[in-house]
């Protein structure tokens, strides 16, 4: 997992490593991160904001 901004994008990477499980199981975890990263995400935006950074 990984946070890096490029260009005033907040980009997000999420791997999982070993053998995939069922659909079900990876739909699961998927959504999970999904999750977790959004509000990653929004706490860094909301650091950024503070903080007076600006894009562009």
């Amino acid at each position: 997992m990984g946070l890096d901004t490029a260009g005033g994008v907040v980009v997000q990477i999420k791997a999982r490593e070993g053998e995939p499980g069922t659909v079900k199981r990876e739909t699961a975890w998927g959504l999970k991160q999904l999750t977790a990263a959004a509000k990653q995400v929004q706490g860094t935006v909301r650091r950024f904001k503070a903080r007076g950074v600006r894009s562009g």
